[in-house]
């Protein structure tokens, strides 16, 4: 699907993921990754190993609709929604697989406006995120591609140890995620029912917006559930990165449909490469 005349030029995209200025710079480290075993809602396969990682920029943001339309008509490029001619969305009361649905469409298969293509880009398949990155490595002479599950996690607790970078608990002043359904016995909070613009809320401590909530991202990772028991039996692993085909890739965050439990920062689940939906987005690493 190309589009007539992309409606945006880089210098014009404040939140952009092709812009340069918009990477952050994150020193690698060693921390714990996983949770801890009497954290509230966890599942027993996130076991808490010991990872370092070397440096690395994320972008602050996750694409949005706005790059991604200047990819498709830079490339001419279809997407798996478009090649299957379907996505899936969430009608309001249940998820169904819907005809004629792609990279243009909101939660429930409607066109977004042009007002929200600040919001980011859904009904990506993990297939669709690598051409990109493919495509913007090129375009800009740079190495551009997805965060390793270890890298979205670190970058998504920014030192922090507790359930959500936000604390112990997370609000829906400071995420987009299903509100009725809070963290813990905590006040539930506002339900959306949509994505919001990807520099909504206030960012993390290392200035990253939305890793809880929003959009799940994809990793690079293939997902496997007793990968963090193989790391675990290694002692500290460097730069881990789960080749070992599997079924689905990693997805991570939580997303604008999640109940507060599937945001935290530790909680991990997975999709098959070509699988998208109106809830599934990615962000970017550029390799330093």
């Amino acid at each position: 699907m190309k589009t007539n005349k992309s409606k945006f030029n880089i210098s014009q995209m404040e939140c952009s993921s092709l812009n340069l200025a918009n990477y952050i710079r994150i020193k690698g480290g060693t921390f714990e990754m996983g949770s801890n075993v009497n954290e509230f809602d966890r599942k027993e396969w996130e076991i808490l190993h010991e990872v370092t990682l070397a440096d690395f920029s994320i972008c602050k943001y996750a694409v949005t609709i706005a790059d991604f339309e200047i990819f498709i008509n830079d490339t001419s490029y279809r997407t798996d929604a478009e090649t299957n001619n379907s996505s899936n969305i969430y009608d309001g009361e249940k998820w169904l697989n819907k005809p004629g649905v792609n990279w243009c469409f909101g939660i429930s298969g409607h066109l977004k406006l042009f007002s929200e293509y600040d919001h980011p880009v859904t009904h990506i398949s993990w297939n669709d995120a690598i051409q990109f990155c493919k495509w913007l490595s090129i375009k800009e002479d740079r190495k551009y591609r997805l965060p390793t599950e270890a890298e979205w996690e670190y970058s998504c607790r920014a030192g922090t140890t507790t359930p959500f970078n936000t604390g112990n608990n997370l609000t829906t002043d400071n995420s987009n995620y299903h509100g009725h359904y809070p963290y813990k016995d905590f006040e539930p909070g506002l339900y959306k029912q949509d994505t919001v613009s990807v520099n909504s809320y206030n960012s993390n401590q290392l200035g990253i917006y939305n890793m809880h909530g929003n959009i799940y991202e994809w990793c690079m990772d293939w997902y496997r559930k007793d990968y963090y028991k193989e790391c675990k039996s290694i002692g500290l692993v460097i730069n881990p990165l789960d080749t070992r085909v599997s079924i689905d890739r990693v997805i991570r965050g939580g997303s604008w449909w999640s109940g507060a439990k599937y945001c935290r920062s530790a909680s991990r689940y997975g999709h098959q490469p070509d699988y998208c939906d109106s809830d599934t987005g990615f962000r970017l690493v550029l390799d330093i």
